[in-house]
């Protein structure tokens, strides 16, 4: 065969979701006849497939992505486009349409050409284009065969030897069902979209991606104005890395939940932004504090919950926040109050839950704050007294007062 480009591949599919199985296959068709460019064609409602339109938008996007870095590959959305089931026969034919000079390689895998007579009009497809064909493995028969009866009925079918990857779609369906990785099967950038969006996930999963999505999706443009741009230039310089990320993280993962629940998204912003403000920093603080009248050395009592009253008062004094309700949710933002404002909560809960949190059990609380801000605080306090008790560490009377306090205040609620 002539070594120069000599056509274009189709290959068309559901894609649910894209794998490196079907990158293979592409590749297998385009060394095998040197072709110029392969069209990956995702259908928008497959006749074969029941309710695929419904992620529609996210298997053209996860496709779209697979193929953005192989020059060779592209997608053609036409089927998309079209918004309703479409053959592939008809598709077929409006390519030749428009592009009358080209010829086409129509791509399968064995198993879809096992297949190929349940196909509308699988005859005049056949009759249309050249297929060319790949073994998979796990499949059942041999290529061959089903090539040489294809090709004696008069039809033009060739194989392409290569690599085979025994990947199915449903195969990585199942294993994100059932929490197992696929980082292997699918390329990195399709993996970190499915997960940012929950899909194929359980309810919880799609939900806490929901809650993700929702808070990332939270503007910090509001640092780069005064006084706040100040405060974050003397937050990094205080802070370590990581505490700051984890600050910016609840500054969104607050105003993400002011929105959901009718608080004030400044005042949300701006506890969260101060509620560490004096973490790894006590010491330093504590002793400005005490040269300005504000505490005496007889206050000095470290904790891990210290730096949280501490803060409040380094807010007030050096950051110059003057609203009590600010000051009041970030002293509370480590053990929380026995009676708490909407503010309150929302703090100790965005400290709790923001996106960087990853330990047994943050899914479902963060499941619970898409439903109940009260609920999720109950369930965030009582969680962390039994982590306290099983690690035998010591447990602050205010968290536990808090914890029934909490609970007295839903349960009054409930009642009205």
């Amino acid at each position: 065969m002539d070594e120069t480009n000599c056509g274009i591949g189709i290959l068309g599919g559901t894609f649910d979701p894209v794998h490196r199985g079907h990158l293979q296959l592409a590749q297998n068709a385009a060394e095998a006849l040197h072709l110029k460019r392969v069209f990956f064609i995702p259908a928008y409602a497959p006749p074969h497939k029941q309710n695929r339109e419904e992620n529609a938008d996210h298997r053209l996007r996860m496709l779209e992505l697979a193929v953005e870095d192989e020059p060779l590959f592209c997608v053609d959305d036409r089927e998309m486009r079209a918004h309703q089931t479409n053959y592939t026969v008809h598709t077929i034919q409006s390519l030749q349409a428009e592009m009358p000079d080209e010829h086409f390689y129509f791509i399968l895998g064995e198993d879809s050409l096992r297949q190929i007579r349940t196909w509308y009009h699988w005859e005049e497809l056949l009759s249309l284009v050249d297929v060319v064909v790949s073994s998979r493995p796990g499949v059942d028969g041999d290529v061959q065969k089903e090539v040489d009866v294809l090709n004696a009925l008069g039809y033009h079918v060739l194989v392409a030897d290569g690599p085979q990857l025994d990947i199915s779609s449903t195969m990585i369906r199942e294993r994100i069902a059932t929490g197992r990785g696929i980082r292997q099967l699918v390329p990195e950038k399709v993996e970190r979209y499915m997960r940012s969006y929950g899909l194929y996930t359980a309810d919880e999963e799609r939900i806490d991606a929901d809650f993700l999505q929702g808070v990332l999706a939270e503007s910090l443009d509001f640092l780069d104005h005064k006084p706040y741009s100040g405060w974050a230039k003397r937050l990094k310089k205080t802070l370590r890395p990581s505490r700051y990320r984890h600050t910016l993280g609840v500054v969104r993962s607050a105003a993400f939940l002011a929105r959901r629940y009718g608080v004030d998204v400044e005042k949300a912003r701006l506890a969260a932004l101060l509620h560490d403000c004096a973490k790894h920093n006590e010491r330093m603080y504590f002793d400005r504090l005490v040269a300005c009248g504000r505490l005496s050395e007889e206050d000095w009592h470290p904790s891990p919950v210290f730096h949280a009253t501490l803060g409040a008062l380094v807010a007030e004094e050096f950051f110059e926040v003057d609203d009590g309700e600010i000051i009041h949710a970030i002293a509370g933002h480590t053990t929380g109050f026995p009676e708490m404002s909407l503010l309150d909560q929302l703090i100790y809960l965005a400290d709790a839950i923001e996106p960087g949190r990853d330990y047994p059990g943050v899914m479902a609380l963060r499941e619970e704050a898409m439903r109940s801000l009260q609920g999720a605080v109950f369930t965030s306090m009582n969680d962390q007294l039994i982590h306290l008790l099983q690690t035998r560490q010591y447990i602050e009377t205010m968290s536990l007062t808090s914890r029934n306090g909490i609970w007295m205040q839903a349960k009054a609620e409930a009642s009205r």
